[in-house]
């Protein structure tokens, strides 16, 4: 935004379209998904809530039970051989971890992730944790946030 001047994003590259709609309620202008996923990269539903009644923030920026949340998730998608895969095996997905609350929660969940998983599983899914500036230009099939 400038001060005479918007400049809006019309057309969306890496999202898709259910991921862009949630997003077009902060645009005043269309904004147009061009990522046609193909049946093998799909999942579905491409959004998922997950509600964890018993999460708490403490004082110094970590919720301990969301990371744990997390790491089961991730453990549940990588024993999954349908989530784990795109195709018949051709690809692992690659998963993304991006914390709102800073960079000690990425920090919790990369440390319980590795010892989860082990270094083998974090390296081949790519499995990256971090704050938004850490995925900007940065892509994952997969995103926790």
């Amino acid at each position: 935004m400038f001060p005479d001047k918007f400049v809006m994003l019309r057309e969306h590259f890496r999202c898709v379209e259910p991921i862009i709609q949630f997003s077009t309620q902060f645009y005043t202008e269309a904004l147009v998904p061009l990522r046609i996923p193909t049946a093998h990269e799909r999942i579905d539903p491409p959004l998922v809530d997950i509600y964890v009644p018993d999460g708490r923030r403490s004082g110094d920026k970590i919720n301990r039970r969301e990371a744990e949340v997390i790491v089961a998730e991730v453990l549940r998608i990588i024993e999954s051989p349908s989530l784990s895969r795109i195709g018949e095996g051709d690809r692992w997905r690659s998963i993304g971890v991006i914390s709102l609350i800073g960079s000690k929660q990425a920090a919790l969940i990369n440390r319980m992730l590795l010892e989860a998983l082990g270094e083998e599983a974090v390296l081949r899914h790519r499995i990256a944790c971090g704050d938004s500036a850490t995925f900007q230009g940065n892509e994952r099939d997969i995103v926790f946030l």
